[in-house]
């Protein structure tokens, strides 16, 4: 079934164009020439669709094209028209050319109906295949290699839409920063409609920041990633993050409000955001120098469709439902700026028996040499038991030095550990790094969620929320 919106209901399904939200579903744009009269065939097609007059809205559709042809919304739609209408060769120039100008939601195309018979021609894979080789080729041309405390040059933030002259696109750039303790974003946007009633996790404007981890198998993909979002609510700033286990839902956060400036035409916001490394654990710059990073700014306009900015292109950049994010490659050197620094993570923080895995990490901008001591200690109220400690010589080069120590979890007893590491260097100076762990029996989670079945409704989501993380 062919439905074609003007307003949205809400954030989370909304693509950078237009998006099958059922079975040839999309939001369509309007060319900043055309004045009203492009608006208002933009809605005279939706409502044909909506009505089932397919052959007036393939006519209107085409007499819109002739003036906008890339408009990557309206050929989506025609694709669909096409094909419900038996014209499959005219249903397939339409789809190559709306791929072409950026409707790039592949999984949502393979879950429509009406373009089930053309997903399986090998038209269908040449396409995709075409269109992500492009789309990593930008995302290349943007990558970042960022140096301790020293931001990233401007980087575009470009409309993402299917027309250069789109009446309301918002444009604008970001720019990049870490040092030991955060991440940050700076973005400033051109946008008439920057000061919105709702967050926009709730279909206001705002900024979305995704931090991927990138896959090994390489690609502009990666399905380990942290969901930001920023924005006004009740005209104060705050952000959120996507919690994916179990709820997939956005969870205001007011330690992650951002520094909001709207200058004084009313048409241009800055967003300062601070993403804590912690808010990223297990991943910091010293044992994951290489991440990703996609930003994504969205304006509402004056029919309630979204306008998007963004670094790269990304169809589900605040999905809920799915389960991976695109991304720009940046690289993070640690650089001069910073002093020696010590970092590690642990492969689980819930341990069982098994040995307990970790990856210590040492930053130091010239030679040093010194002693690494690692150690599982029990904390008790405000006695600390040493359950197993390991130490040797180290001598370091400039640059980052590596150790996984492993430590047998055997014979431990079920509480709260502390696995540390202190490097203390011949000229003085101590490092420490240290990480909570936490060690069950066998089968405690089974148990527990066993046990949470007997819990009120409103308690066991919450209870089931803190198991699964």
């Amino acid at each position: 079934m062919i439905v074609a919106v003007i307003a949205l209901a809400g954030p989370l399904a909304t693509t950078p164009l237009a998006q099958p939200q059922s079975a040839g579903v999309a939001t369509v744009t309007a060319d900043s020439a055309s004045g009203d009269q492009a608006l208002t065939w933009i809605r005279e097609i939706d409502a044909l669709i909506r009505a089932g007059r397919n052959e007036e809205a393939l006519r209107l559709s085409g007499r819109y094209l002739d003036h906008y042809p890339d408009d990557a919304g309206v050929l989506y739609n025609l694709a669909c028209l096409e094909e419900r209408s038996g014209h499959r060769e005219a249903a397939w120039q339409a789809l190559a050319a709306a791929v072409q100008r950026g409707f790039d939601d592949f999984t949502a195309m393979a879950d429509d109906p009406d373009l089930a018979a053309m997903i399986t021609d090998p038209r269908f894979a040449e396409l995709k295949q075409q269109r992500l080789a492009a789309l990593e080729q930008l995302a290349q041309l943007r990558a970042q290699q960022l140096h301790a405390g020293i931001w990233s040059a401007d980087l575009p933030l470009a409309p993402v839409t299917g027309s250069e002259l789109i009446a309301a696109a918002v444009t604008g750039t970001c720019k990049l920063r870490f040092n030991a303790g955060s991440l940050e974003i700076e973005a400033t946007l051109r946008d008439p409609r920057a000061a919105g009633q709702a967050p926009p996790w709730q279909g206001g404007p705002g900024l979305f920041v995704n931090v991927v981890v990138p896959p090994l198998s390489g690609g502009i993909a990666g399905e380990t990633f942290f969901a930001f979002a920023f924005g006004l609510a009740a005209r104060r700033p705050l952000g959120a993050v996507f919690v994916a286990h179990p709820q997939r839902r956005w969870h205001p956060v007011a330690e992650l409000a951002p520094k909001l400036h709207l200058a004084p035409d009313g048409e241009t916001v800055t967003y300062t955001v601070i993403l804590p490394w912690t808010t990223l654990a297990p991943y910091g710059p010293l044992t994951d120098p290489q991440l990703g990073i996609n930003v994504v700014y969205r304006s509402i306009d004056q029919d309630g469709r979204p306008q998007l900015a963004a670094l790269l292109p990304d169809p589900v950049y605040a999905s809920t439902s799915a389960a991976y994010r695109r991304f720009v490659p940046i690289t993070l050197e640690p650089g001069s700026a910073l002093a020696s620094l010590l970092g590690g993570k642990v492969t689980a923080a819930i341990i069982g028996d098994e040995t307990v895995a970790a990856e210590i990490v040492a930053w130091s901008p010239e030679s040093v040499s010194g002693e690494l001591a690692v150690a599982l200690t029990r904390r008790d109220g405000a006695r600390i038991d040493t359950l197993q400690s390991r130490s040797f010589a180290v001598t370091l080069a400039a640059g980052l030095e590596r150790w996984q120590p492993a430590l047998a979890a055997v014979d431990l007893p079920v509480a709260s550990l502390e696995l540390s590491a202190r490097l203390s260097l011949t000229a003085g100076e101590d490092l420490v790094w240290r990480t909570a762990l936490l060690h069950m029996e066998p089968g405690w989670l089974e148990r527990a969620r066993e046990r949470s079945t007997e819990l009120e409704p409103a308690e066991r989501a919450t209870v089931g929320y803190r198991l699964d993380a």
